[in-house]
C-alpha cells in the first residue's frame, strides 16, 4: 500500500472559474452569465498553464514533456 503524504493538490480550474464569477457579480452581471465568464476565463487558463514546466525535474514530477 502507498504512503500517504502530507501535501494537499488543488485543481486550479475551479478554484479560477469561481474567482472569476465572484469578480464578474460584482460589476453586476447575474449569477448564471457570471458562471459563463468564469467558464470562459478559467478553461483557456488552465489549458495553457496545465503542464509548464519549470525544471527537468519539476517535468518528471508532473510527468510532463519539455
Amino acid at each position: 500500500m502507498a504512503e500517504a503524504k502530507d501535501e494537499i493538490r488543488v485543481n486550479r480550474a475551479p478554484v479560477l472559474t469561481l474567482w472569476a464569477a465572484v469578480a464578474a457579480e460584482r460589476p453586476g452581471y447575474d449569477r448564471d452569465a457570471a458562471i459563463i465568464l468564469g467558464h470562459a476565463v478559467a478553461g483557456p487558463s488552465a489549458t495553457l498553464t496545465s503542464c509548464r514546466p519549470s525544471t527537468p525535474e519539476m517535468a518528471e514530477m508532473l510527468r510532463c514533456t519539455i
